[in-house]
């Protein structure tokens, strides 16, 4: 009886520069605008709203390293205004989106956040952010080659 041939799942490159594409944009200053939900009515009061209240924490710190405050102040300050941006965060939210993104926005480190995912949550995750095309490049001096077009 002939032996039954077995097939093993192997990364592709492009698996890899998909992951590389969808860490860097996670890993960006404003990843968490990716969970806004845009079609609210009120979106641009909040996030202005938010940009004030953030301000306002960067000007605590400030005024806290020139003395200008005292230890207790920054610290009653920044807990309401962190309570106020989490708030406002959470009304902007598109939930669908927050529940396939939040972990990987909030992650301190995206890479790690994002290898420790399993296959079907990375797929969820890239289909809520990318459409991924890839196309067969054909050479007659090159061996055929793969070549990932993230959208």
């Amino acid at each position: 009886m002939p032996a039954t041939p077995r097939y093993r799942w192997t990364e592709w490159p492009v698996d890899t520069y998909v992951s590389d594409v969808i860490v860097a944009r996670l890993s960006r200053s404003d990843a968490a605008d990716l969970l806004v939900d845009e079609q609210r009515s009120n979106v641009a009061e909040l996030r202005e709203e938010l940009s004030a209240k953030r301000a306002r924490l960067d000007a605590l710190a400030l005024d806290f390293a020139d003395g200008l405050l005292t230890r207790s102040q920054p610290q009653t300050a920044t807990q309401r205004l962190r309570s106020r941006i989490g708030e406002i965060e959470a009304e902007m939210a598109d939930t669908a989106r927050a529940d396939i993104l939040g972990d990987l926005v909030r992650a301190e480190d995206v890479r790690e956040a994002w290898e420790a995912l399993g296959r079907s949550r990375q797929r969820a995750v890239i289909d809520t952010l990318a459409v991924v095309r890839v196309r067969l490049k054909l050479s007659s001096e090159n061996p055929p080659s793969l070549i990932p077009v993230i959208v």
